[in-house]
């Protein structure tokens, strides 16, 4: 019999799992071997009886917004762009980071030598938290003051959604006999709106189907051309300029 079968040594990291903050931990705990070296079974001691003190004092360490954010992080050492989620996992981990040795500080009335050294080794990378915070909200969104081109952008896309409205309700005004609900609705990004099967070339512009009853059909009619085109300038110039202000992000990372 091995000395980890008669230590148990499995059944004691199966029950450690559940205590696991997040996979890393659990990949090094999987990776754990059972030393027989005097000085470094003489400092995980150390260890654990400074955490064991620490936790009963004041409370197990803060693991919130720790992630193993390995693949991210690799990618972007290489030119990659992270996504925004990756980025929001950046900045939760950062928080993280800074409250694990913010713990550490507090513990003033209990001497932890050992503990002091473990945390010594974390950085807070608070230039990088304050640069990706005034980019990416806590949804993984690109906020609209990132920069001065995507405030111009969306500021120009709210308006141009108000002229479509404006130019579809005009459009349902003057053809209340063929409109079916009035109705601003969407295909293919395009507003269109729901009019008679019967009546669907009447009208210019494009056809973007029929219902499932066949009585009633997509329109874009001429009207809306322009606008939706505008629009979908728009969106195109939003997903550019969005793109590259997460490639600036993950070159910040």
């Amino acid at each position: 019999m091995s000395i980890e079968n008669s230590l148990e040594f499995d059944n004691i990291r199966g029950q450690m799992k559940r205590f696991c903050a997040f996979s890393l931990g659990i990949k090094r705990l999987e990776e754990c071997q059972p030393s027989f070296h005097r000085q470094i079974i003489e400092r995980d001691m150390h260890y654990m009886e400074e955490a064991l003190k620490a936790v009963v004092h004041i409370g197990a360490m803060p693991f919130a917004g720790i992630t193993d954010l390995t693949a991210a992080l690799e990618g972007a050492r290489i030119g990659m762009s992270m996504s925004a989620q990756d980025l929001v996992d950046e900045i939760r981990l950062i928080r993280g980071i800074k409250g694990m040795v913010s713990y550490e500080k507090s513990l003033t009335e209990i001497p932890h030598p050992y503990l002091q050294d473990l945390t010594g080794t974390l950085t807070v990378h608070e230039k990088t938290e304050r640069f990706l915070s005034m980019r990416i909200n806590d949804y993984g969104e690109v906020v609209d003051s990132a920069s001065p081109e995507l405030a111009r952008i969306r500021a120009q896309l709210r308006r141009v959604d108000h002229e479509i409205n404006e130019a579809a309700m005009k459009f349902v005004n003057s053809h209340r006999d063929s409109v079916v609900d009035g109705i601003v609705t969407y295909r293919s990004g395009r507003a269109v709106i729901l009019v008679k099967a019967h009546e669907k070339n009447a009208f210019g512009g494009f056809v973007y189907g029929d219902s499932a009853s066949g009585a009633t059909s997509y329109v874009e009619p001429a009207s809306l051309i322009n606008v939706n085109n505008k629009k979908a300038e728009l969106i195109i110039q939003e997903e550019e300029e969005v793109k590259r202000i997460l490639m600036e992000c993950s070159e910040e990372v």
